[in-house]
């Protein structure tokens, strides 16, 4: 009984092991982004997330409508089937940031790249599942 036990445990952790991979963000681009109701440029930054996991937030372009950040975001040991990758596009503002907008995307193995709408505007990336 016991031996079964093992090889069923020994079983999942492989499967486990199998079906586990890392995703790399980078190349994030915004497009006609806007700021605030009075027509001002954003600041913008973007949070991303992989899986459930916070991976962090680029750093703010201040007053650009069309920023592009360099960050890049790696996440390891992540599921393969049912991940998503989240990506909050925001305005920083001295009291509350405005929410431009969120991609959400079923990731899949290999490189792709992305492009989702805001508001107003668009954020367009990369990422690799491997």
């Amino acid at each position: 009984m016991a031996s079964s036990l093992t090889l069923g445990v020994f079983l999942l952790s492989a499967l486990a092991t199998v079906h586990c991979g890392t995703v790399k963000v980078w190349g994030l681009k915004g497009s006609g982004l806007n700021g605030d109701a009075a027509g001002n440029q954003p600041d913008c930054y973007v949070r991303v997330f992989c899986a459930g996991k916070d991976g962090g937030q680029t750093y703010i372009i201040d007053n650009n409508r069309n920023p592009s950040w360099n960050s890049v975001f790696t996440f390891s040991k992540v599921a393969q089937s049912g991940a998503i990758l989240k990506l909050e596009v925001w305005d920083k503002d001295l009291k509350y940031n405005d929410h431009l907008g969120t991609c959400s995307h079923s990731i899949s193995p290999g490189t792709h790249w992305g492009q989702c709408s805001m508001k107003k505007g668009s954020l367009s990336y990369s990422y690799s599942f491997e």
